[in-house]
């Protein structure tokens, strides 16, 4: 099969788009959401899919250093015009360039505050969860450096955005093949919810490349087997830190970790090494939990919250209350469904706040991109050879599914974004495994998307008795 026709597997997200929006509209009538909004979310479809197929092909030819210096440009050219628009946007929304609630500005004003007092930063957040400590260090450490401008914070967060695509490049030419790590890339760029969270002021930006970092110093130790003591301790650094943002990705991606180096054939560890392993990474979180806060933030993880299932409104899934741990199991292969396929679409205008429609609306593009690429994130699951040999990559992936599932956290987009580099990775080498006999299968999902879609909105009419 050819390149070009690999990559052609992308204009069928259009259609795939547009029926569903015709199948809404006529099966279901209703008042619509606003038109400035759908217009908005129809244009960002529109300029991924297109936009994939037109980047992709137009730098196959270049050079490694060629490649990575268009990454770079395209990359600032797209999150600079996604910060202003997001900055604007807000603006008008809420009078300042920052949405006034939530997090959001829980982050910002906690920031500011450290900022101009970052000598007590301790005092000033010992009452606040471990998981938001990484972020309290970001923006204090910014705020504190360039002062309190909202937007400068935002050229921050593009910086490192930017650098987070040039990682998952170059951790891809490591482990694959070229035309995997550059799809790899030019997906990433263009997904709108990474380009427009440079304009939001929390942490899953830092979060990412914290996590892209950190991977691509470990698998450039593990290629040469040359682990001096700094980079080990940058590497420890770096993985405590993933701990000050989410307690389970980072016990995750320890585990992950511990999985490769004993399933690699590349690393060869004599059956004492092993156990003295197991007791060193036991102890050492053993260690870490009775000093933190972070087991009973992991207890917490499990548990959606009230505030945001009323966010989300998403009377389709049913609320587990006190549900056993059996229970979620049983709901595990639907759950799983919904984390890959979901934040399902809204389409129906509905009386919700401010803050939530805003989450609704601006996620719809995402919501097709992430269903379209979830077929392909599936389809490297049945080589066996490929998830084999990137265990770690496979087991990060599967354990935080399985937990957002499993926690009621499916439809929390924001939730997903930690893992969305390495789930973009397992897209794009899907895509480089689709034949042509794939083509019905493909439909036929999209099709069922389509459907779900459909019930999904119909749901909410009954819902919100439209």
């Amino acid at each position: 099969m050819s390149e070009r026709i690999k990559i052609n597997i992308f204009f069928l997200g259009i259609p795939f788009y547009v029926i569903t929006i015709l199948l809404i509209y006529f099966l279901l009538p209703v008042k619509l959401i606003p038109d400035y909004w759908l217009l908005g979310q129809s244009g960002l479809v529109v300029y991924f899919f297109t936009g994939i197929i037109l980047f992709y092909r137009s730098t196959i030819v270049f050079s490694t250093n060629k490649f990575i210096k268009t990454l770079v440009f395209v990359n600032i050219i797209i999150k600079l015009s996604a910060l202003i628009l997001t900055y604007l946007f807000l603006k008008e929304q809420y009078g300042v360039g920052i949405i006034t609630t939530s997090d959001y500005y829980f982050y910002y004003s906690t920031g500011i505050k450290i900022g101009n007092n970052i000598l007590n930063f301790f005092t000033l957040t010992k009452d606040f969860a471990l998981s938001d400590t990484g972020a309290f260090i970001y923006y204090g450490a910014i705020y504190f450096i360039f002062g309190n401008s909202i937007f400068f914070a935002g050229l921050v967060n593009l910086f490192f955005a930017t650098w987070s695509v040039v990682l998952l490049y170059k951790i891809i030419q490591l482990i694959d093949t070229d035309k995997v790590a550059r799809l790899s890339a030019v997906i990433m760029s263009l997904i709108p919810i990474l380009n427009f969270y440079v304009g939001i002021h929390l942490k899953e930006i830092i979060f990412i490349w914290t996590i892209l970092f950190t991977t691509y110093q470990l698998i450039i130790s593990f290629q040469t087997k040359n682990l001096k003591l700094l980079k080990f301790i940058l590497i420890s650094l770096l993985i405590i830190y993933l701990f000050t943002f989410r307690t389970v990705i980072a016990i995750f991606f320890i585990l992950s970790i511990v999985i490769y180096l004993f399933w690699s054939k590349n690393i060869s560890l004599s059956l004492l090494s092993k156990i003295g392993l197991i007791f060193v990474v036991g102890m050492s979180m053993f260690v870490f939990f009775s000093v933190s806060s972070a087991g009973d933030e992991t207890d917490k993880y499990y548990q959606a919250s009230e505030s945001d299932q009323t966010i989300l409104s998403y009377n389709v899934i049913k609320k587990r209350g006190k549900n056993s741990i059996a229970s979620s199991f049983i709901g595990l292969p639907p759950q799983m469904i919904m984390t890959l396929t979901g934040p399902y679409p809204t389409f129906i205008n509905t009386n919700l706040e401010k803050l939530s429609k805003i989450t609704h609306y601006s996620q719809i593009a995402d919501t097709f991109v992430k269903s379209f690429l979830s077929f392909f994130f599936i389809l490297c699951f049945f080589d066996i050879r490929f998830v084999k040999k990137n265990i770690f990559f496979a087991s990060f992936n599967i354990l935080y599914i399985i937990t957002l599932s499993i926690g009621g956290l499916s439809l929390l987009y924001r939730m997903f974004l930690p893992i969305l580099p390495f789930y973009i990775y397992f897209a794009s080498v899907g895509i480089s495994k689709f034949k042509s006999k794939n083509y019905l299968i493909f439909t036929l999902y999209l099709i069922g998307i389509i459907i779900l879609y459909v019930y999904f909105n119909y749901s909410k009419v009954l819902d919100y008795s439209l």
